[in-house]
């Protein structure tokens, strides 16, 4: 999608040019020249953030894939609440209590 937004950016440069070298006159020409520079621009910039977010879809697959290696550890249950949690915790998450 970012490629066919970068060939339309440079198309709408290219058609601007031309139909700019066609109405004759010079003020006209730097008029849809630039006008044809500014919707190419967007273009351009649309096609930057498609990229972008593709470029972020993928880093945020990878760190997922990496998260979902779960580690199993050792639980303990809460004198107080006698819920379980980590043993590695110095205290209760639930109720506070330090063991």
């Amino acid at each position: 999608m970012d490629l066919v937004l970068l060939i339309v950016g440079i198309f709408v440069i290219i058609v601007s040019i031309i139909t700019g070298y066609s109405l004759g006159e010079f003020h006209l020409f730097l008029y849809r020249v630039s006008s044809g520079t500014i919707v190419a621009m967007i273009f351009f910039a649309l096609s930057k953030i498609i990229s972008n977010q593709e470029e972020i879809k993928y880093y945020l697959r990878i760190e997922n894939n990496s998260n979902t290696k779960v580690i199993p550890t050792e639980m303990k249950k809460c004198s107080k609440c006698n819920k379980e949690y980590d043993k590695y915790q110095t205290s209760c998450p639930y109720c506070g209590n330090r063991e």
